[in-house]
């Protein structure tokens, strides 16, 4: 049996942004790590020193938390939700109450991703799912779908920086 071949190399940097990336930066984020080398030659980092990494990992993560936290916020001033600050289940409580079924799927997907991955503290899965009052299964497919929204606007921006370097 022959041993697994590498993945190809990314055509484009637009190509290096995939959910398997970005979960595994998430991941590594979580850990003191670095994110995945691919992520760290996008375009929209440009303005930083290529010989510092850490400057360009550091970057990354403060772009993906903070494109991930837009996206919740604009959810939740459309459903009218109060913000709870760091208080991190009282605030998974109230965003999975919502009746509006085309707006509430939006904010369950940022939210259980917001909670997984990008708040400073690391609470279960299983928690974050109980305090939601939906299963821990449904509560990991909410955070994979997140993963794969983030990961499209992180590649539309991609292409947008790449097409229009000087406005973005």
């Amino acid at each position: 049996m022959e041993p697994p071949s590498e993945p190809p190399e990314c055509l484009s940097t637009v190509d290096c942004i995939n959910e398997d990336r970005l979960r595994t930066a998430l991941l590594n984020w979580r850990k003191g790590k670095s994110a995945p080398k691919e992520l760290l030659r996008l375009h929209l980092l440009d303005h930083i020193d290529a010989h510092w990494l850490l400057n360009r990992d550091a970057e990354l993560y403060e772009l993906v938390q903070n494109k991930a936290l837009e996206k919740l916020a604009l959810v939740r001033q459309m459903m009218r939700i109060s913000y709870y600050g760091d208080r991190h289940l009282q605030q998974v409580a109230a965003d999975f109450q919502g009746s509006n079924v085309n707006i509430t799927s939006a904010l369950w997907i940022y939210s259980a991703l917001y909670h997984r991955h990008i708040i400073p503290v690391e609470i279960s899965p299983v928690t974050l799912a109980e305090t939601a009052g939906i299963s821990e299964r449904h509560f990991r497919r909410l955070v994979n779908a997140g993963i794969k929204l983030l990961a499209l606007e992180l590649r539309r921006m991609e292409a947008e920086h790449i097409d229009h370097p000087g406005d973005c």
